[in-house]
């Protein structure tokens, strides 16, 4: 993404996290000979504010990696313009998550939303407040299908989601599940549940814009949740399929697993 929007209070959420970042960006500034004051200001700055980092003290080449391993194509212009790092230096490999897509297919199909659930609680980025409040309006949302799968993130907090998971037709689960519909916000596995149906839904939060990236793949995007369920009943809104150059321009299905490739790659330059 171009840029993170977290909320002040992860600094005390995550306060031993934010020590080991305030003394790394110490010795950072150390090793670009640059003030510490202006690089604390403008890390806390793009951290809180989403403000960009080229031409500043981090647009350095000694930051800079020797070599990119990238999704796809797209992400070739995205660090480009970013960092204006070259082209030569990156190697689409592909994404991971994609190679899932197959054994999910071959799952049962269920017959309702997977809300592919993130880290915006435990990461900083909302308040668990705001996102009661939001989980409110999921309540509301999942009662209008029959069954409402949370697929919960590795690094999620089951415990964040308790008044749901007491609802007859709600279920959690940490694999990927197989379903007619999918609900997240922006993330990397919009492009795997695209995969499975054309039925994807993007809800934007506030505060949280959605990346340029998802935009240009046409993913269907909602502010107000109240719009959600009429979204997934209008079939209209969901094209069958997307043009090839979309997909091997911003999320290709691998030929090989992206870890071999980077792996034979590495072993190959030694």
């Amino acid at each position: 993404i171009m840029n993170v929007y977290y909320k002040p209070e992860i600094l005390i959420n995550k306060f031993k996290k934010s020590i080991r970042v305030f003394f790394a960006l110490y010795y950072l500034s150390k090793l670009l000979n640059k003030d510490f004051p202006k690089i604390l200001y403008r890390y806390m700055f793009y951290f809180f504010n989403g403000g960009e980092l080229r031409n500043t003290d981090y647009d350095n080449k000694l930051l800079y990696p020797d070599h990119l391993f990238i999704y796809s194509n797209y992400y070739r212009m995205f660090w480009n313009k970013k960092f204006n790092l070259s082209y030569e230096t990156m190697t689409v490999t592909g994404a991971p998550d994609l190679m899932m897509v197959d054994e999910i297919k071959k799952k049962p199909k269920i017959v309702g939303c997977c809300y592919l659930a993130q880290t915006i609680v435990e990461d900083g980025r909302m308040s668990k407040k705001d996102f009661n409040n939001l989980l409110d309006e999921y309540k509301e949302i999942s009662q209008g299908f029959e069954k409402f799968i949370i697929k919960m993130h590795p690094r999620g907090d089951r415990t964040l989601y308790a008044k749901l998971i007491k609802l007859g037709n709600v279920e959690l689960v940490w694999e990927y599940p197989n379903c007619e519909y999918y609900l997240t916000h922006y993330s990397s596995t919009a492009f795997v549940a695209y995969y499975i149906t054309p039925k994807v839904l993007l809800h934007e939060l506030d505060g949280q814009p959605t990346p340029e990236i998802y935009k240009q793949f046409g993913f269907n995007i909602v502010s107000d949740s109240s719009q959600i369920l009429s979204s997934f009943k209008d079939d209209t809104l969901f094209f069958k399929n997307k043009s090839n150059s979309i997909l091997d321009n911003i999320a290709p299905i691998p030929n090989v697993h992206p870890n071999k490739k980077i792996a034979k790659l590495i072993l190959n330059e030694k």
